[in-house]
Protein backbone atom coordinates (compact mmCIF):
# COMPACT_ATOMS: atom_id res chain seq x y z
CA UNK A 1 0.00 0.00 0.00
CA UNK A 2 1.32 3.35 -0.93
CA UNK A 3 2.07 6.46 1.10
CA UNK A 4 -0.90 8.45 -0.39
CA UNK A 5 -3.37 5.11 0.09
CA UNK A 6 -2.44 4.74 3.68
CA UNK A 7 -3.02 8.52 4.62
CA UNK A 8 -6.31 8.21 2.56
CA UNK A 9 -7.14 5.43 4.93
CA UNK A 10 -6.19 7.19 8.06
CA UNK A 11 -8.24 10.16 6.96
CA UNK A 12 -11.52 7.92 5.98
CA UNK A 13 -11.01 6.08 9.39
CA UNK A 14 -10.87 9.69 11.30
CA UNK A 15 -13.90 11.00 9.55
CA UNK A 16 -15.45 8.00 10.45
CA UNK A 17 -15.46 7.64 14.10
CA UNK A 18 -18.31 8.74 16.35
CA UNK A 19 -18.31 12.19 16.98
CA UNK A 20 -18.22 11.65 20.67
CA UNK A 21 -14.21 12.38 20.65
CA UNK A 22 -14.60 15.77 19.28
CA UNK A 23 -17.34 16.33 21.84
CA UNK A 24 -15.10 15.01 24.53
CA UNK A 25 -12.04 17.19 23.74
CA UNK A 26 -9.96 13.78 22.80
CA UNK A 27 -9.43 15.32 19.22
CA UNK A 28 -6.11 16.79 18.05
CA UNK A 29 -5.53 18.16 14.26
CA UNK A 30 -1.58 16.57 13.08
CA UNK A 31 0.11 17.63 10.31
CA UNK A 32 1.67 14.68 8.58
CA UNK A 33 4.91 14.83 6.55
CA UNK A 34 8.06 12.62 6.19
CA UNK A 35 11.35 12.98 6.40
CA UNK A 36 14.84 10.77 5.50
CA UNK A 37 12.27 7.88 4.68
CA UNK A 38 10.28 8.30 8.08
CA UNK A 39 6.79 9.55 9.06
CA UNK A 40 6.16 11.97 11.34
CA UNK A 41 3.34 14.24 12.85
CA UNK A 42 2.92 17.20 14.83
CA UNK A 43 -0.31 18.95 16.20
CA UNK A 44 -1.52 21.73 14.02
CA UNK A 45 -1.55 24.31 16.71
CA UNK A 46 2.12 24.65 16.86
CA UNK A 47 2.66 24.52 13.29
CA UNK A 48 3.34 28.59 11.53
CA UNK A 49 3.33 27.82 8.27
CA UNK A 50 5.28 25.01 5.56
CA UNK A 51 7.75 27.10 3.64
CA UNK A 52 10.54 26.66 1.37
CA UNK A 53 14.02 25.95 2.13
CA UNK A 54 16.00 28.72 0.79
CA UNK A 55 19.05 30.48 1.26
CA UNK A 56 20.27 27.97 4.17
CA UNK A 57 23.90 29.03 5.58
CA UNK A 58 25.50 25.32 7.40
CA UNK A 59 27.68 26.28 10.50
CA UNK A 60 30.30 24.47 11.15
CA UNK A 61 31.00 22.91 14.87
CA UNK A 62 27.52 22.52 15.51
CA UNK A 63 25.57 19.08 15.94
CA UNK A 64 24.54 16.88 12.71
CA UNK A 65 20.65 17.70 13.89
CA UNK A 66 21.17 21.31 13.48
CA UNK A 67 21.37 21.60 9.40
CA UNK A 68 22.15 25.40 9.44
CA UNK A 69 20.58 28.54 9.43
CA UNK A 70 18.51 30.79 7.14
CA UNK A 71 17.11 34.64 6.97
CA UNK A 72 13.40 34.70 7.00
CA UNK A 73 11.25 37.61 6.94
CA UNK A 74 13.86 39.75 9.41
CA UNK A 75 14.91 36.76 11.50
CA UNK A 76 17.08 34.26 12.08
CA UNK A 77 16.39 31.06 11.86
CA UNK A 78 17.35 27.79 12.80
CA UNK A 79 16.61 24.11 10.94
CA UNK A 80 16.94 21.23 12.62
CA UNK A 81 16.41 17.83 11.27
CA UNK A 82 14.27 15.94 13.44
CA UNK A 83 15.90 12.09 12.58
CA UNK A 84 19.60 12.89 14.03
CA UNK A 85 17.97 14.26 17.34
CA UNK A 86 16.02 10.70 17.41
CA UNK A 87 19.26 8.75 16.80
CA UNK A 88 18.36 7.67 13.16
CA UNK A 89 20.58 8.72 9.95
CA UNK A 90 19.99 12.21 8.29
CA UNK A 91 18.31 12.89 5.57
CA UNK A 92 19.12 15.17 1.95
CA UNK A 93 19.06 18.41 1.83
CA UNK A 94 15.05 19.35 2.73
CA UNK A 95 12.74 20.92 0.24
CA UNK A 96 10.19 22.31 2.71
CA UNK A 97 10.54 23.10 6.59
CA UNK A 98 7.86 23.26 9.38
CA UNK A 99 8.20 26.90 10.92
CA UNK A 100 6.68 25.81 14.36
CA UNK A 101 6.24 27.76 17.55
CA UNK A 102 5.57 26.88 21.61
CA UNK A 103 6.02 28.52 24.88
CA UNK A 104 7.19 31.73 22.77
CA UNK A 105 10.22 29.74 20.87
CA UNK A 106 10.37 29.52 16.99
CA UNK A 107 12.39 26.76 15.09
CA UNK A 108 12.51 25.06 11.79
CA UNK A 109 11.78 21.18 11.19
CA UNK A 110 13.44 20.44 7.56
CA UNK A 111 10.76 18.07 5.85
CA UNK A 112 10.59 16.04 2.85
CA UNK A 113 6.94 16.04 1.92
CA UNK A 114 3.94 16.93 4.00
CA UNK A 115 1.10 14.94 3.71
CA UNK A 116 -1.52 17.40 5.04
CA UNK A 117 -3.56 17.04 7.81
CA UNK A 118 -5.97 14.77 9.75
CA UNK A 119 -8.20 14.35 12.39
CA UNK A 120 -6.77 11.78 15.46
CA UNK A 121 -8.16 11.09 18.72
CA UNK A 122 -5.82 11.52 21.43
CA UNK A 123 -6.04 7.89 22.80
CA UNK A 124 -5.29 6.73 19.31
CA UNK A 125 -1.60 7.52 19.94
CA UNK A 126 0.05 4.50 21.65
CA UNK A 127 2.47 5.83 24.13
CA UNK A 128 6.33 4.52 23.24
CA UNK A 129 8.30 2.82 26.39
CA UNK A 130 10.92 4.82 28.07
CA UNK A 131 13.97 3.15 27.64
CA UNK A 132 16.63 6.26 27.41
CA UNK A 133 17.10 6.22 23.56
CA UNK A 134 18.00 9.26 21.52
CA UNK A 135 15.33 12.10 21.77
CA UNK A 136 12.96 10.03 22.82
CA UNK A 137 11.53 13.10 25.21
CA UNK A 138 9.85 14.76 21.93
CA UNK A 139 7.91 11.95 21.06
CA UNK A 140 4.59 11.42 22.20
CA UNK A 141 4.18 7.90 21.01
CA UNK A 142 3.16 6.77 17.45
CA UNK A 143 -0.24 6.18 15.73
CA UNK A 144 -1.35 2.35 14.78
CA UNK A 145 -0.42 3.26 11.01
CA UNK A 146 3.25 3.45 12.78
CA UNK A 147 3.34 7.78 12.79
CA UNK A 148 5.53 9.14 14.91
CA UNK A 149 3.47 11.63 16.82
CA UNK A 150 6.57 14.67 17.81
CA UNK A 151 5.84 17.34 20.91
CA UNK A 152 6.72 20.91 19.36
CA UNK A 153 6.84 21.81 23.39
CA UNK A 154 9.41 19.46 24.82
CA UNK A 155 11.69 19.82 21.35
CA UNK A 156 11.55 24.14 21.11
CA UNK A 157 11.97 23.70 25.59
CA UNK A 158 14.83 21.06 24.78
CA UNK A 159 18.25 22.42 26.13
CA UNK A 160 19.53 20.62 23.34
CA UNK A 161 18.95 23.60 21.61
CA UNK A 162 20.43 25.78 23.71
CA UNK A 163 22.40 26.81 20.74
CA UNK A 164 19.70 29.33 19.83
CA UNK A 165 20.07 31.29 22.89
CA UNK A 166 17.09 33.42 24.62
CA UNK A 167 16.43 34.85 21.37
CA UNK A 168 15.70 32.01 19.26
Amino acid sequence: MGDDEQILRQRASALARPAEARARGDEQLLIAFSRAGQRYAVEARWVQEVAPVEGLVPLPGLPPFVLGILPMRGQVQTVLDLPPMLGLAAGAEPPQMLVVEAGGRQTCLAVDAVHGAYPLDRRAIQQMRRSGSAGEEFILGSTAEGVTVVSIPALVASPRLALQGEDG
